[in-house]
């Protein structure tokens, strides 16, 4: 090493470097984790219905994951997507919970007359009811009907007039008639 590309000094002494990124063993990172959600049969079915139950008694997300030992984002996508029918009602009631909390959150905000606080409260009211209209169009959707009330009216006239006289042509005359002329 040249003279004018020499330190000084020895520099700041630092440890062993960390990878970046999410710890060994986190689901993340492709490892098994501490996750005990089941997936299938009848426990992964007893385990989705008791975060459900838990979720629309108001615990809120974070506390489910740490109940299943997952991240928050995980137990949200476990939650609102992976329910058989029979737990749609529960998911329902969770969604509610949670238009429920954030008009909480705005009479809070009114109260604290802070208006930070109320645009955040209202754009999470405004976020739970499109969520819960967007998963539940059925019943809570923009409703549109057309309907259409179109009778069509014919007039048939039976009755001839005494003036009119029928005329007897014979078959080839008619055929004449659909001839071009040469």
């Amino acid at each position: 090493m040249t003279e004018a590309h020499r330190r000084i000094d020895e520099g700041v002494q630092r440890g062993p470097r960390k990878k970046p990124g999410p710890p060994k063993g986190s689901p993340r990172r492709g490892g098994t984790g501490n996750a005990i959600i089941p997936r299938k049969g009848i426990e992964g079915d007893q385990a989705i219905y008791s975060a459900l139950i838990a979720y629309s008694q108001g615990y809120t997300l974070t506390e489910i994951a740490e109940q299943y030992k997952v991240t928050e984002r995980a137990i949200r996508a476990w939650l609102l997507n992976e329910v058989p029918d029979q737990y749609r009602n529960a998911q329902t009631l969770g969604l509610l919970q949670h238009i429920a909390d954030a008009d909480a959150g705005i009479a809070e905000a009114k109260e604290l007359r802070d208006v930070v606080l109320l645009a955040c409260a209202r754009e999470q009211a405004r976020f739970a009811r499109m969520d819960l209209e967007r998963r539940r169009p059925h019943l809570y959707g923009p409703k549109q009907e057309i309907t259409h009330n179109v009778q069509p009216v014919f007039v048939i006239n039976a009755a001839l007039p005494q003036d009119l006289q029928v005329i007897d042509l014979p078959s080839d005359a008619v055929q004449q008639l659909d001839k071009p002329n040469p």
